[in-house]
């Protein structure tokens, strides 16, 4: 499933056989901590702190200017609602951003994300509990990212990785479709009924079959 899928992207542990390669050099060539720098993570559990937005985004990452933090938001989509809180940038948000909205949050938690300059971006269910405007701009900040970064995003939400260059559909453990979006959709698959499903155009064919 996508937690084991992760844990080997962050070689939490190895695979059992088989091998992971990253630009055809096996990851065992890497060690441990040199492959980590070169992969942030978006966890579906945004974790901030009560500190300022500025200190949220550049968290782990000291010495980093303003105007990098400004750029990595940016790139999220949150400068603009940043710029709209009461001290910007240096508005203390609460323990566990409890003043901002889940939207607000993940975007502050993709701009963390891209100000470390990773080559490699993990997204764990990145809208996930949010509604159709704020999924639609954190899919729009994953497709500027993906343009110098490669970025894995799992999703149970298709819609997230519509536009992905390479899909892999896993059911039980295993893959069982993989191509891009429009290819799934040709193979009219479980990726194909899922998305139409999730789209609401299944439910508008079932009512004129019925």
């Amino acid at each position: 499933g996508k937690s084991t899928l992760m844990n080997l992207l962050l070689r939490l542990y190895d695979p059992d056989s088989g091998r992971i390669a990253a630009d055809g050099k096996d990851l065992h060539a890497f060690t441990i901590e040199s492959w980590r720098r070169r992969v942030a993570v978006v966890p579906q559990e945004t974790t901030l702190f009560a500190a300022s937005v500025r200190d949220n985004i550049a968290f782990g990452q000291p010495g980093l200017t303003d105007e990098q933090v400004e750029a990595a938001a940016r790139i999220a989509g949150a400068h603009e609602f940043i710029s709209r809180l009461p001290e910007g940038y240096d508005t203390t948000i609460g323990e566990r951003g409890c003043t901002l909205s889940e939207g607000q949050k993940q975007r502050i938690a993709v701009a963390r994300a891209a100000v470390r300059g990773s080559p490699v971006l993990v997204f764990d269910e990145p809208t996930a509990s949010l509604d159709n405007t704020n999924a639609e701009r954190v899919c729009r900040a994953i497709h500027d990212l993906s343009r110098d970064r490669i970025c894995f995003v799992i999703s149970h939400d298709l819609r997230a990785i519509s536009a992905a260059d390479l899909i892999v559909y896993l059911e039980n453990g295993r893959i069982t479709e993989r191509g891009t979006h429009a290819d799934l959709m040709r193979a009219d698959g479980e990726y194909a009924r899922l998305y139409r499903l999730q789209t609401g155009r299944g439910a508008a064919m079932e009512v004129v079959d019925a």
